[in-house]
């Protein structure tokens, strides 16, 4: 990963720019200018991975990406990778390019009637989507990609409940007897 330089700007204090945008640090050569230089270099690899880094709003297809590169790191050798990009494709096709700090609990609902519209899925399985959709502005916040209020907006909508939704509930599953499982 290449570095932004420290350097000189025409009146005489230093800058770096970062993803494009210029910030200015204070007089060239001082020792508060490089204290900031050292922070803003600091953030910027520990937010490389999002590629968010100085942009003031990012658009949901940013967090998307970022965060889909997250769980393919951090949940490797596990279907969990899939199993977000599943839930996320429905997000991606209707709200790539919101803004993410648009996303709220409207756009999520609408999210949750497309699989409740969709091809019949039990109440379960759209539950356990909504809570990866969750998981991912849950993980945005914590990395200030999105404003706090953003996963606090999306808690407050309540999963599908037994007996008040359309979506079907699954069959209980039955204890097999045991000279069943000895007979083979």
């Amino acid at each position: 990963m290449r570095v932004p330089s420290y350097r000189r700007h025409s009146s005489g204090n230093a800058r770096v720019t970062i993803n494009g945008k210029d910030y200015l640090l204070g007089k060239y050569g001082s020792k508060s200018s490089k204290l900031k230089y050292q922070r803003l270099i600091a953030e910027y690899r520990a937010s490389r991975k999002s590629r968010a880094f100085g942009k003031s709003e990012p658009l949901l297809q940013d967090i998307m990406l970022a965060f889909m590169r997250y769980a393919k790191e951090y949940y490797a050798g596990t279907t969990q990778p899939y199993r977000f990009k599943i839930a996320l494709k429905p997000v991606a096709e209707l709200y790539a390019t919101v803004p993410a700090n648009q996303f709220g609990p409207r756009q999520f609902k609408v999210i949750r009637d497309g699989w409740l519209k969709g091809p019949v899925r039990s109440r379960k399985y759209i539950n356990e989507q909504m809570s990866l959709v969750a998981r991912m502005v849950k993980w945005a916040v914590a990395e200030e990609l999105v404003l706090p209020e953003q996963w606090a907006k999306i808690q407050a909508v309540e999963p599908l409940e037994r007996g008040r939704t359309t979506a079907p509930d699954n069959e209980p599953v039955e204890a097999v007897a045991v000279e069943l499982i000895d007979a083979n």
